[in-house]
């Protein structure tokens, strides 16, 4: 139900994670592998709910995801995180985990998952629940998943960008051969998407710097771009747009600054 989709991002469905424990158990599974990160900001609910559900498959999830959130909230709190765990939750359930997106590639498909009035009210439901906080560490612990809530929308906002310059290619971006296909001169609109883009995707990669090695989002899953392996890992979502950016300006009779070679390997 996650397995390859949206790198690090928010995706909590706790309910989801516990029946799947019962599922397996009843079927006589006896041991449980995960392959999980250290995303506690963005995915620690999930977490929390898997380990309770392996001590006991007889574990009531609804009761571990209120415990979660008045013990790390605080009791006036809770129930405000609780819908925001549960709305990103009810998302999920609505797009049937990603079955129902209809971008040409999954990642592209991040703006149709948590779209910008969803996020807005979200980002209301942290404001709200920081004010019912009582004490200061409670406060702290909404500050960190707002930490994994803004990572999650910077990346959503730089791949909603790319989806809009995809659906004016003929290639997808992500393509295996997309190194090798020749490109034709940008129209105005596809120059204009491209910039968006990249200023998008450069907000999003100093978001995740920022947040670099302080458990907020998965750095390992975030990283991981097995499927990218005809791009150099450094700014690895970014390498199809500054290619797609070279070929164009050599297109267009512009000759790429000197120091932009691009190595496809």
């Amino acid at each position: 139900y996650e397995q390859g989709v949206w790198p690090a991002v928010t995706r909590v469905f706790p309910r989801l994670v516990a029946q799947s424990v019962k599922d397996f158990h009843r079927a006589g599974a006896r041991y449980f592998a995960t392959q999980p990160g250290y995303g506690f900001a963005t995915n620690g609910l999930n977490f929390f709910v898997l380990g309770r559900m392996l001590w006991d498959v007889d574990t009531d999830a609804a009761s571990v995801i209120r415990d979660y959130c008045t013990s790390a909230f605080g009791r006036e709190a809770s129930p405000v995180m609780e819908r925001f765990f549960k709305s990103f939750e009810d998302r999920w359930d609505m797009c049937n985990a990603m079955q129902k997106i209809s971008a040409p590639h999954p990642l592209l498909g991040l703006g149709e998952l948590y779209p910008e009035a969803f996020l807005e009210d979200r980002r209301r439901d942290l404001d709200q629940a920081a004010t019912l906080c009582r004490q200061e560490d409670q406060r702290t612990r909404v500050t960190f998943i707002r930490h994994g809530f803004d990572f999650t929308c910077a990346v959503q906002q730089a791949f909603t960008a790319t989806a809009a310059l995809q659906k004016t290619l003929t290639v997808e971006l992500w393509a295996d051969d997309f190194a090798q296909h020749p490109f034709k001169p940008p129209t105005t609109e596809q120059q204009r998407l491209l910039q968006n883009a990249l200023k998008q995707w450069e907000q999003a990669m100093q978001t995740a710097e920022r947040h670099k090695g302080q458990f907020v989002y998965s750095e390992f899953w975030f990283n991981y771009t097995p499927h990218l392996k005809h791009w150099p890992r450094t700014r690895y979502w970014m390498r199809p747009l500054e290619h797609l950016q070279r070929c164009w300006e050599t297109a267009a009779g512009q000759p790429a600054p000197a120091g932009r070679a691009f190595n496809a390997r």
